[in-house]
């Protein structure tokens, strides 16, 4: 049983109550917050299933062959999904647009210059509304809960200048359909207009990921204030959170590029046949385009991640042996007795690959001895030997002072952190004990 807030410090009772252990905690001087402790005990992994889990890990293959396996296995199960997104990016980087003739560029060009009327009066309208919203909000009551005969009438003026908005703005729309009419949907002029819709919405969505991902930074700085929370965890949850904030952004922008394409694509006047095989390229080329932002983004946090625990199983393998440092327990029945009544020495050579079934740091039992004494046991293994104690040694426990319960106890050398040994004990627990506290042992 640990307590976070004495730092994952071992309770001497694991059968005492909570609060029991806040009250040995205050003793001891381990205890900051009284309110902050919760005593948890630690999960234990059945010995099967952890090396199961370890083996599992010891063949990860390197980076550039896991993405490419995954890739390929991806390309293998979902080919029409992958051949729309290179369809997809092929368009968004090299499509730009039909030329048209130079006679329909001078009546595009000319069509659009006589508009400039509509969008004048346009602009005159959202003049108008901006002044009369300002007029009927000044005029209202204490929080717009009553309104008043001067109220009323500019309420009256804000929707009649309402009205000549959306007629000025159908006006503006129709003369510019009219002029987009001789260029057509597909025209150079009609893909940079959805390119700028694409870009416009892409940057806000970008921007609303960077904001959110802003405020979720100062919050989870305040929220880990006080706790036992370390520096690695903290970096994890920020960037799962970004990863979460780029992708709700990104969704968002595709929506509403998708929503606004509509109003372009009409604005050009197609045939309907037309208008929706142009709708579905610019959609497609669209979403392509978001989905390489978002594996570039969730491929670099994972790429990192991998790396780590790649790293990781490196280096137990260098320390370990090939065949890892603890391995399935075995029976070898190959050992021959010499007649002279002294068969007690074997020996066992690791540090390379398993051989039939057996490896560095495997439990064997003797068979087939023809004398009884089986006493000794010597190991010369590829880890770090000194004076008979190595990585797979069977051991007990000795002259512990405090914590005496644990002396006769066996235990396995599972590993080595500077002079001192990692003894995993029957129960699971592992101990840092030093050389002169182990005796070698045989089952």
């Amino acid at each position: 049983v640990c307590c976070r807030a004495c730092r994952h410090q071992v309770l001497p009772n694991p059968d005492s109550s909570p609060k029991q252990e806040r009250e040995w905690c205050k003793k001891e001087g381990r205890m900051r917050y009284g309110m902050r402790h919760r005593p948890t005990r630690r999960a234990e992994m059945d010995p099967e299933t952890s090396r199961a889990l370890v083996q599992a890990i010891g063949k990860m293959p390197p980076l550039h062959v896991a993405v490419y396996q995954g890739g390929k296995a991806f390309v293998k199960r979902f080919p029409v999904t992958t051949t729309l997104y290179l369809f997809g990016m092929i368009l968004m980087l090299f499509a730009s647009g039909m030329s048209v003739s130079e006679e329909a560029s001078d009546e595009y060009a000319q069509l659009l210059q006589e508009s400039e009327r509509e969008t004048s009066m346009v602009e005159q309208a959202l003049n108008k509304v901006a002044q009369a919203s300002h007029d009927y909000n000044s005029q209202r009551g204490f929080l717009g809960l009553s309104c008043n005969a001067a109220c009323t009438k500019a309420y009256e003026k804000l929707q009649r200048y309402e009205k000549e908005l959306k007629h000025a703005k159908d006006e503006q729309f129709k003369a510019l359909s009219h002029a987009k009419s001789k260029v057509g949907v597909f025209s150079m002029y009609a893909v940079q207009e959805a390119r700028d819709l694409f870009w416009r919405t892409f940057d806000q969505g970008k921007g609303f990921a960077k904001r959110a991902s802003m405020w979720d930074l100062i919050f989870m700085g305040v929220g880990s204030m006080g706790r036992d929370e370390g520096l690695a965890s903290f970096i994890l949850r920020l960037a799962m959170q970004v990863l979460i904030n780029f992708t709700m952004g990104l969704m968002g922008a595709l929506v509403a590029f998708v929503w606004y394409l509509w109003d372009i694509v009409k604005s050009y006047q197609p045939d309907p046949v037309t208008a929706v095989i142009s709708f579905v390229l610019f959609v497609v080329a669209a979403a392509s385009m978001v989905a390489t932002y978002l594996l570039v983004l969730y491929g670099t946090a994972f790429s990192g991640a991998y790396m780590m625990v790649y790293a990781a199983t490196q280096n137990m393998r260098i320390e370990g042996g090939e065949g890892g440092s603890q391995g399935p327990r075995g029976h070898i029945g190959s050992a021959e007795g010499d007649g002279s009544g002294n068969n007690a020495q074997t020996s066992y050579q690791g540090g390379g690959d398993a051989i039939q079934g057996i490896s560095m740091g495997t439990r064997v039992k003797l068979t087939g001895l023809q004398s009884g004494n089986n006493a000794q046991t010597s190991y010369q293994g590829g880890g770090d030997a000194i004076q008979g104690i190595s990585m797979g040694t069977r051991v007990k426990l000795t002259g512990l002072q405090s914590q005496p319960e644990l002396n006769g106890q066996p235990g396995l050398v599972c590993g080595k952190d500077g002079d001192k040994f990692i003894v995993r004990l029957e129960s699971g627990r592992e101990l840092l004990v030093r050389e002169e506290r182990l005796v070698a042992h045989v089952d």
